[in-house]
């Protein structure tokens, strides 16, 4: 399969005309494969990429509690985007789940490369699963009460 129909396939580029998709696939990637129980992102390291899950799964943990899951991440999946976006340093630990787990991996650097309109296009995207995520987390401490 090419590039540009896996990236057609992934939900955050889905909604991206053809010839944005072709600018987003020309960008310069980074695929990692990554062994079961290997970490893709450590808690509290600081650096500025976000990734996608291309093949397989991961959990989400947490330093201060390891064995508790909060969440299991499968193809198609975008993480570390809050850290790309602000800078700050990683909020949790993505473990891979199993053998032969594949992401992508866009840095700041890599970002900059592609057109100015298509990277606020993709911000806006970042942004709407940040969003997206926070609202969620508000219904479920709603429903907590």
């Amino acid at each position: 399969m090419k590039l540009v129909e896996l990236i057609g396939r992934i939900p955050i580029f889905k909604i991206f005309s053809p010839q944005v998709q072709r600018s987003i696939a020309s960008m310069k990637h980074t695929f990692i494969r990554y062994n079961e129980n290997e970490f893709i992102v450590r808690q509290n390291t600081k650096e500025k990429s976000f990734f996608i899950m291309i093949r397989g799964t991961a959990r989400v943990t947490l330093n201060e509690q390891p064995n508790k899951i909060i969440a299991n991440l499968g193809a198609g999946a975008i993480f570390g985007e809050m850290a790309f976006l602000s800078g700050a340093p990683r909020s949790t630990n993505v473990i891979a789940n199993e053998p032969d787990t594949v992401v992508m991996r866009v840095t700041d650097e890599t970002f900059r490369t592609v057109p100015l309109e298509v990277r606020d296009q993709l911000k806006d995207r970042l942004i709407d699963i940040l969003v997206a995520r926070i609202n969620s987390l508000n219904e479920q401490l709603i429903h907590k009460m």
